[in-house]
């Protein structure tokens, strides 16, 4: 026989047998409080108080589990999208401390579009960075 918990802190279901407490239980992929989550998620607009008789159902964790898994994963895009950018245009990490720029003019031709086509010429600069 289950033993009913009261609701859900989230979508107030019923709670029978499995289900997560907020308080002392962490993201799997994260290691961040599901509490912190939950205060992630709503911002700062609203202060959000879990106690520890705080639960949620099944279902609240798996679309927690999988929002912190997306966001994981996300991270993980996003900065191997950034090496390459760093790496391609030889930009340093905001840490990095660059010893000497060596600053060479270039020519470059563009053409684009606004309202019919016409080319225009820019000056853009190469920044060399020794470190």
């Amino acid at each position: 026989c289950w033993v009913c918990l009261g609701g859900c802190f989230l979508c107030d279901t019923k709670l029978y047998g499995e289900h997560t407490k907020i308080c002392s239980s962490i993201t799997p992929h994260s290691m961040v409080p599901y509490a912190e989550k939950i205060a992630e998620l709503m911002g700062e607009e609203f202060v959000v108080i879990v106690t520890p008789d705080d639960h949620m159902c099944k279902k609240c964790t798996t679309l927690f589990t999988h929002m912190d898994k997306w966001e994981c994963d996300l991270k993980i895009i996003k900065n191997s999208i950034m090496s390459s950018i760093q790496k391609k245009y030889g930009i340093l990490p905001p840490d990095h401390v660059v010893k000497s720029v060596v600053v060479k003019r270039i020519y470059l031709k563009i053409s684009y579009i606004i309202l019919g086509c016409y080319k225009k010429n820019y000056f853009l600069f190469r920044l060399s960075m020794e470190t």
